[in-house]
């Protein structure tokens, strides 16, 4: 309440409607007892550090929203974790009650005790339930997947850290997925997380290198710029990229069959597949090989010649407008939602007024609907493709055509079902469709056509 300082009720309704949304609770900043031996402090509905700033004539804006959603548990003693150790929004938001931002920090007021019962026990619910249900879940897909697939074609089919982030399980509890206690294990699945944990180790480290010598190279001289060579750094790249892979696979192995050479290593402990390992870090770092490369990256000789090009890398800025259709959408379920009270006292009424109360509000939902899917188009013009996106737009079509048929007479409901089916196994947003219309996950997964959602939507182009 000392520092903080919350002067505009116009933005305040706007930040508490946004931690409606995302689940996030408001709670008392810097709280304290005050001379009348009140509570005083200041309410906030975002983490203390979060500004808002009014611009004059064009509404407000946020920043510093980085702490959003509320930290885990501190473990150990390092410093900082509350900062970067975050719970994922989709763990927050199927969460049975709102979470604090301002968890396991001094920022949390006179009931913090309280904010932090409530964040570890929706982090133990990740942990003992959503967590081991997601193993099950996936292995049992891994079981019905053709053993005649490579791991190349196994992985973009399963869709490991994507699939984990629908779940709200972060990508840092990769290793925790094999110590679950699953009885079966498929092997394969085993592979395709020593490999993810190996590839992200190797994506870390080179960022760190390149990241280093290009601080290096800036503090050259005019002379020393004008004699450097490129192939040095291509011969740097590929040096590192050699002790890189091998230092992970030790590191990710839980026992070491023979240190006789790289193929003693990568057949250990469940397994490190080469060919995905490098499909991934070319995926994630912009480093691309030549095709033969393959098997001298298995004895860790590669040569500069061997590398084809390095690209780089940049995050898409879709974020805003996914996130805002998927405001939209849950915003339209509201009104699908079954309301038992209203249903009697609209049959108290005339059959007349009942019919047209329910088509304004069929259609104020398919008002939201249609907005959140402009905005799902929006999305993927910034990233063509993207699973995530179509799955939800997929979702969001199918419960169009299901809301009003004859409204929306040029909408495929196959299309819908056919693009949530060919990109995810689980189930998201239809999860919350479903609820509102009584029927089971298996009816909404009938489709037989590919890609047709993408060419009904304009999609533009086509990766991870």
């Amino acid at each position: 309440g000392r520092t903080s300082l919350n002067s505009s009720p116009a933005l305040d309704i706007k930040r508490k409607q946004a931690a409606q949304i995302l689940n996030v609770k408001g709670h008392m900043e810097g709280s304290r007892k005050g001379s009348s031996g009140e509570v005083e402090g200041t309410m906030v509905h975002a983490p203390c550090d979060v500004e808002g700033h009014a611009i004059q004539g064009r509404g407000h804006v946020i920043i510093d929203t980085a702490r959003t959603f509320p930290p885990e548990k501190p473990f150990g003693a390092k410093p900082g974790m509350h900062l970067h150790n975050l719970l994922r929004p989709e763990l927050v938001r199927s969460n049975g009650v709102p979470l604090s931002s301002d968890a396991f920090t001094s920022f949390g007021g006179a009931d913090n005790t309280l904010h932090n019962k409530e964040v570890e026990q929706a982090q133990q619910r990740l942990l003992c339930e959503i967590l081991p249900n997601f193993v099950l879940a996936i292995n049992q897909r891994v079981k019905r997947m053709s053993q005649r697939m490579t791991f190349v074609q196994l992985a973009d089919e399963i869709s490991l850290t994507h699939n984990m982030h629908m779940e709200g399980i972060n990508v840092r509890y990769l290793p925790a997925l094999k110590r679950t206690d699953i009885h079966g294990l498929d092997p394969r699945l085993c592979t395709l997380i020593n490999t993810e944990i190996v590839a992200r180790k190797a994506k870390n480290r080179l960022r760190a290198y390149m990241r280093a010598k290009q601080a290096l190279i800036s503090s050259y001289t005019a002379h020393d710029k004008s004699s450097y060579n490129s192939a040095d750094e291509a011969r740097g790249i590929v040096q590192f990229l050699n002790l890189t892979i091998v230092a992970a696979c030790l590191q990710t192995c839980e026992s070491i069959a023979g240190l006789g050479g790289g193929h003693a290593i990568i057949a250990s402990a469940g397994g490190v597949s080469i060919s995905l390992l490098i499909h991934r870090i070319s995926q994630m770092t912009g480093i691309y090989l030549q095709p033969h490369a393959l098997e001298k990256v298995e004895d860790g000789v590669l040569a500069s010649e061997d590398l084809v090009e390095v690209l780089p890398k940049v995050k898409y800025i879709h974020t805003v407008p996914f996130q805002e259709g998927l405001a939209l959408y849950y915003m339209s379920l509201r009104g699908l939602e079954p309301n038992p009270a209203a249903d009697r006292s609209r049959d108290l009424r005339t059959s007349t007024n009942g019919t047209a109360s329910q088509d304004t509000q069929d259609k104020r939902s398919d008002a939201l609907l249609s907005i959140a899917s402009e905005k799902f188009r929006e999305a993927l013009r910034a990233k063509p493709d993207d699973p995530q996106i179509l799955t939800h737009w997929g979702i969001l079509l199918l419960q169009r055509a299901r809301l009003h048929t004859s409204m929306i007479a040029g909408l495929d409901k196959a299309a819908g079902e056919e693009t949530f089916e060919s990109n995810t196994g689980h189930h998201a947003l239809l999860n919350s469709a479903e609820g509102s219309e009584g029927e089971s996950d298996e009816e909404a997964q009938d489709g037989q056509t590919q890609g047709r959602l993408v060419n009904s939507g304009g999609a533009e182009g086509s990766r991870d």
